[in-house]
Formats: structure tokens, C-alpha cells, sequence
């Protein structure tokens, strides 16, 4: 599996993604909502594109939302659906020009 942060950085071994994904669910004090834009399915892949809003505390106790795209793609592996690949695009705001 690979996992695509906002930022551009590559989670790409076990160990990597082990640490990351422990460290995030240790901490509590985050909220995630999403919505499924597009999805399709075959016999052997399923991908599909979602928004979502991450909501959060930083260490200065300030909340603060993100607001993102993600993609997804998953194979099916011995009758059970693997995750293979995740993409998350922090989306910016962005101001109208008149």
C-alpha cells in the first residue's frame, strides 16, 4: 500500500505506514467527515474519489479544519478488498476575483 499525505510525502513501506497510522489514532481529538464524489467497481479493482474535512487540535490547542480531495484505489485479494493506493490533495481556499 501507498499512502499520498497532503504534503506530497510518500508512505510507501510497511514500517512507515505502521508508525504513521499508530501515531494518528493514539491521538483522540480529531474528526473526519466524507463524501463519496465518484466511485466504480470491477470484479478485481474499485477506485473512487472523495471529498472530506479533517478536523483537528494543534499543540497549541487551537482547532483548525482541512479541507480535502482523495483518491483511492483498491484490489480484491483473497475475496477481502486491499487498500493499494491513497492520494490526499489539500484543497485551498480560493478567493473570487471581481
Amino acid at each position: 500500500m501507498n499512502v499520498v499525505l497532503p504534503n506530497g510525502s510518500l508512505l510507501a513501506s510497511i514500517g512507515e505506514l505502521k508508525d504513521f497510522y499508530k501515531e494518528w489514532f493514539d491521538d483522540l481529538d480529531w474528526e473526519i467527515s466524507h463524501k463519496v464524489v465518484f466511485s466504480e467497481v470491477s470484479n478485481e479493482l474499485g477506485y473512487g474519489v472523495i471529498t472530506a474535512v479533517y478536523q483537528d487540535i494543534d499543540d497549541e490547542g487551537e482547532s483548525f479544519d482541512i479541507d480535502l480531495t482523495m483518491s483511492v484505489v483498491m484490489r480484491l485479494v483473497d475475496d477481502k478488498w486491499v487498500m493499494v493506493l491513497t492520494q490526499n490533495t489539500e484543497l485551498e481556499e480560493v478567493e473570487d476575483e471581481e
